[in-house]
């Protein structure tokens, strides 16, 4: 019996490489740039029926994302993950990290009821439960525990969050003054200096709450 696994990456398009297009083949899929008749692109086709496909084509300083190549929830789940290492990366604030967090735990969340829908769709056509519906309910039950570790994961950044305000309110009592003094110079130094720390050290754990997050 082929597992799970190995059925979604049979199912996954493959990515060809060609050198050197004859034609023009339209823009990049993701900078969206012209590729011109000569230049080297990526394309792909990913299937949308029986005997109906979506081609997809990039240039050559481009790569397609895993949820451009795949299907259906898997799709779903790797769009929410790329959205929330993209929000990650742009943070500006400890509290902006935690937001990235609680945004991909609620849209797991979202496709694990996508899940349990399914399930009940089926149980409720055949009027029992198959091996179908149950799969799908497990794999429900593993993404709402990986959105309960991510939602876990933001809530214990609130302490840095919580510091890196405090640190804000006072930078800004320190600015109120017209020149500040030798002390109060060498304060907001060491405030913007422990910004930048709680700041990568907020990304760095939730770098590494999203990497553990499995489907």
């Amino acid at each position: 019996m082929v597992g799970r696994k190995q059925e979604m990456e049979e199912t996954v398009p493959k990515v060809n490489v060609v050198q050197k297009a004859r034609v023009a083949q339209g823009v990049c899929r993701s900078c969206k740039d012209a590729i011109a008749p000569g230049d080297s692109y990526k394309h792909a086709s990913k299937k949308t029926g029986p005997r109906s496909s979506f081609r997809m084509v990039w240039c050559a300083n481009c790569s397609p994302k895993a949820s451009e190549l795949a299907s259906g929830h898997t799709a779903d789940l790797y769009a929410v993950m790329e959205g929330a290492n993209d929000d990650l990366h742009a943070a500006l604030s400890v509290r902006e990290v935690i937001d990235a967090l609680i945004q991909a735990s609620e849209g797991i969340t979202g496709v694990a009821e996508e899940y349990t829908e399914g399930a009940d769709n089926i149980e409720e056509g055949f009027g029992h439960s198959t091996s179908q519906a149950d799969e799908m309910r497990d794999k429900a039950g593993e993404l709402e525990e990986t959105a309960d570790s991510l939602e876990r994961a933001a809530s214990e950044l609130e302490s840095l969050a919580d510091e890196y305000q405090e640190l804000i309110n006072e930078l800004e009592t320190l600015n109120t003054g017209d020149v500040p003094d030798g002390g109060v110079f060498d304060r907001i130094v060491e405030i913007e200096e422990r910004h930048e720390l709680l700041l990568e050290e907020a990304k760095s754990r939730a770098e590494d709450a999203l990497n553990e997050a499995s489907f």
